[in-house]
């Protein structure tokens, strides 16, 4: 089975070698051969990756030879920058390539790689380190040039040769597999397959906990939807369950703001059971139709907050949903978790079956709809011009129109609402009580607080910010600019509009 998943073992992991904790400097560094065989070759690619140790801003120690001040020459690492380094902590200079391809037994010179080079003035010493062809300097700057070729690295070599493994692997398992293999064993059933998925899963997660070697390890919970749209967010928890690893050795814990995961979990499966439900009455008192693609399960979407359009969706669905929602708020106030719960459903039970809440709902959804095609349309990369400017002007029409002759039909459908679910209708004759202050009299009818503090006034805003972004001269300008439009050739070209932009 290990062949084919490719599974990793314990071993040693070069992924635990970290550029940063490597000493940069000669004098610092610990043997080559000290590192482990399996690890000595990614060891080398991360020194040849940073490269030789050159601190060209360092004051250079000054030391007396042969009676004179001698120090390192700065020059020298342009003479010979892609070897010669140098040591802070030691004031000595070392040799690049002879410290990576050394070994105890031959090291080159020694004084380049061990003991450290300092005899300043006998500077014919660093050309005579690098020495003939076949010097024990040139054969390890060739090796590192070799293993800095990634085509000629035993690693790319050996992953090559497993490539090649596992395309003729694949080829002949593909010979006896699915429509290739015999009619008795093609291991197509449902019990076959889950067996497999099975056998694939213990291998994986008996791999983990090897590598694991009960190590220190982080718990990260978290939920996500299947293709079902059921939340699953178990597994982890059966993972640390199954294979007792203890709690202890635990380094953090993740949560992406889910309070009670398990709360949400079980109310979102509730909320379908009511809908479900709701449907199925639905259908049976002949409501609604039952028929393929119809009466399929939703939930209420999140909007977000940057695209109009969701809000619109989510109001739709919200007033689909309306009994599953009102049922749901009902189940958490009898089976929420604390009082805060509880109280929160019950107070939310009662707002929406207020006709506040119904009046607003349904404004925003009318408003929201009117809108849609020309938030939508805005929202396109190519937009044509004229088109906008005609779906923005279409658009205020519309707002205008249900402004001066929407009100009758708007409340009724706010009404209709309200009887439907069982909330209480205001007559507009009445006078009008502000819930907040409900022994003030208001002096108004609900009739003028509805239509007129709140229908006119917000369809009044919205216009007013209509007329403000796409006035009469905006709107012109947008449809001279258009003549210039090169799509489909210049097809808008047109001498008058450039005439009347010319005026602008």
């Amino acid at each position: 089975m290990d062949k084919f998943l490719n599974l990793k073992r314990k071993s040693p992991s070069t992924d635990d070698i970290h550029l940063d904790d490597m000493p940069h400097d000669p004098g610092e560094r610990k043997g080559i051969h000290e590192y482990d065989h399996n690890q000595i070759d990614e060891v080398r690619r991360k020194y040849l990756t940073r490269g030789p140790c050159q601190p060209r801003g360092h004051s250079f120690k000054q030391r007396v030879i042969s009676g004179a001040l001698r120090r390192f020459n700065p020059s020298w690492f342009d003479q010979y920058g892609n070897w010669l380094e140098y040591s802070v902590k030691k004031e000595k200079a070392y040799c690049f390539f002879c410290y990576l391809f050394s070994n105890e037994k031959k090291s080159g010179s020694v004084g380049f790689v061990t003991e450290g080079f300092d005899s300043w003035n006998k500077s014919d010493r660093l050309a005579g380190h690098v020495g003939a062809v076949n010097s024990f300097h040139n054969v390890a700057k060739k090796k590192c040039e070799d293993l800095m070729r990634q085509g000629q690295s035993i690693k790319h070599a050996f992953q090559k040769q497993t490539d090649v493994v596992k395309k003729s692997i694949n080829e002949d398992v593909s010979k006896v597999v699915l429509k290739n293999a015999p009619g008795n064993n093609q291991m197509v059933s449902h019990p076959i397959q889950k067996d497999i998925v099975n056998c694939f899963s213990e291998e994986v997660i008996n791999s983990i906990v090897q590598e694991m070697d009960n190590d220190v390890f982080a718990l990260l919970v978290d939920e996500s939807a299947d293709c079902s749209m059921k939340e699953q967010m178990a597994i982890v928890f059966r993972f640390v369950d199954k294979h007792v690893l203890s709690l202890k050795k635990v380094r953090g814990q993740g949560y992406d703001g889910a309070g009670n995961m398990r709360a949400s979990c079980k109310r979102k499966d509730k909320m379908r059971e009511i809908q479900r439900d709701i449907i199925e009455k639905r259908i049976s008192s002949g409501e609604i139709k039952n028929g393929k693609g119809l009466n399929q399960e939703s939930s209420l979407p999140r909007p977000g907050s940057t695209r109009w359009g969701s809000h619109y969706k989510m109001l739709l669905q919200l007033v689909e949903m309306f009994s599953s929602v009102d049922e749901m708020l009902m189940y958490v106030e009898d089976e929420g978790v604390d009082i805060t719960q509880r109280s929160q459903a019950n107070g939310l039970l009662k707002y929406i079956h207020t006709f506040d809440y119904v009046f607003y709902l349904h404004l925003m959804l009318h408003i929201l709809g009117l809108t849609e095609n020309l938030s939508l349309a805005l929202q396109l990369k190519d937009q044509d011009i004229l088109k906008a400017v005609s779906l923005v002007e279409s658009t205020k029409r519309q707002l205008q129109k249900f402004r001066d002759d929407g009100w009758d039909s708007f409340v009724n459908d706010v009404s209709a609402f309200c009887k439907k679910h069982d909330t209480s209708i205001l007559h507009m004759k009445d006078d009008f009580i502000d819930p907040r202050k409900p022994r003030k009299k208001t002096n108004i009818t609900n009739l003028h607080h509805y239509q007129v503090n709140f229908f006119y006034t917000v369809l009044d805003m919205e216009l007013q910010e209509f007329n403000g972004h796409f006035n009469d001269v905006n709107s012109e300008l947008l449809v001279c600019t258009s003549a210039l439009s090169p799509t489909a050739s210049f097809r808008e070209f047109d001498k008058e509009k450039l005439l009347r932009l010319a005026k602008f």
